[in-house]
């Protein structure tokens, strides 16, 4: 695994990541990680809808991208987190194990299914959850390893300090490229600039 900074690559994206392998979270954990999910959707919904305006969400990935940031957290950062995560006494090893085992239920749905009239089609779902970096920055091994075992995931790199703008270019490609265009710009212009870290 590599921990350290760096990660650049020709295109600009470039990824850190942890050897580890992927768990297969614990399925006893879901149902504490659905009610966590339940409320924290509450919430979301209650301050994001007070805009005026048609409004598209999706809780489950702000959750997953949450709960992955949460692991590189400390102190009042990690507490505050957490607060919003997941109700009292979901620790965040139990939050990882279900999302991770959640995850995996859910990319099992996918697939060639039978429709009740016995016709078949095939259902298209896809997780795409990441995290971007500086790449100045190093990132902890102990970061790295939760991610790529609870989560199959490394950290994309790019270059905030001195090329944000390519850097938001390369966010929203890869977004787009996930989503089959279904969301083209992600992150809007001005949002980032040379402080950023993460993403």
């Amino acid at each position: 695994g590599s921990g350290s900074g760096g990660g650049g690559s020709e295109d600009g994206l470039g990824l850190v990541s942890s050897d580890a392998s992927r768990a297969a979270g614990d399925p006893e954990a879901v149902p504490d990680v659905v009610a966590a999910m339940q409320r924290f959707g509450g919430g979301l919904f209650a301050t994001v809808a007070e805009q005026p305006g048609n409004l598209a969400a999706s809780p489950y990935s702000v959750a997953l991208a949450l709960a992955m940031t949460l692991n590189g957290a400390v102190g009042a950062t990690a507490d505050e987190m957490s607060a919003v995560l997941a109700p009292a006494g979901l620790e965040t090893s139990r939050l990882n194990d279900g999302l991770n085992a959640l995850e995996q239920a859910l990319e099992k749905l996918a697939g060639p299914v039978r429709r009740a009239d016995g016709t078949a089609t095939t259902v298209e779902l896809a997780v795409a959850s990441a995290l971007f970096g500086e790449a100045s920055t190093t990132w902890k091994e102990p970061f790295l390893e939760v991610l790529a075992r609870e989560y199959g995931a490394g950290l994309r790199t790019v270059d905030f300090v001195r090329a944000s703008e390519k850097a938001r270019e390369l966010i929203n490609a890869w977004t787009a490229d996930q989503t089959n265009d279904r969301i083209p710009e992600l992150i809007p212009d001005g949002v980032l600039d040379a402080l950023t870290r993460l993403v």
